[in-house]
């Protein structure tokens, strides 16, 4: 279903935004944005659910890309959105299950400095 509303999100934000970026197509462009992290929840919560750690970890290694792009929002000054703190824990959680422990710890510092 979030699927099926981010894609029409997108067709609207295409036919939005032939000349350049209005109000009206910046808002869909966020509102994207917040659904394909919802997606990521999501994703998420069906890795932990299958989670075995004798798995083959780089079976994963789409999960951790758009994990880590999902953080580096939060990095980014000029992000125009954020994403919920549920979604950065989950991911947090996940980079630890999947054995990112210095990526997660990187994280916390720079969080910290902000």
């Amino acid at each position: 279903m979030l699927l099926t509303a981010e894609g029409e999100l997108q067709i609207q934000l295409q036919q939005a935004a032939p000349g350049g970026m209005t109000p009206y197509s910046y808002n869909i462009s966020k509102l994207i944005k917040m659904m394909d992290w919802e997606i990521l929840l999501i994703d998420i919560t069906q890795f932990v659910s299958e989670y075995n750690s004798g798995d083959d970890k780089r079976a994963y290694s789409e999960l951790k890309t758009r994990c880590k792009d999902c953080l580096k929002c939060l990095q980014s000054p000029s992000a125009d959105v954020n994403p919920r703190s549920e979604i950065v824990e989950n991911i947090l959680i996940t980079l630890i299950n999947l054995e990112e422990y210095s990526y997660v710890a990187n994280f916390d510092q720079m969080q910290s400095q902000r």
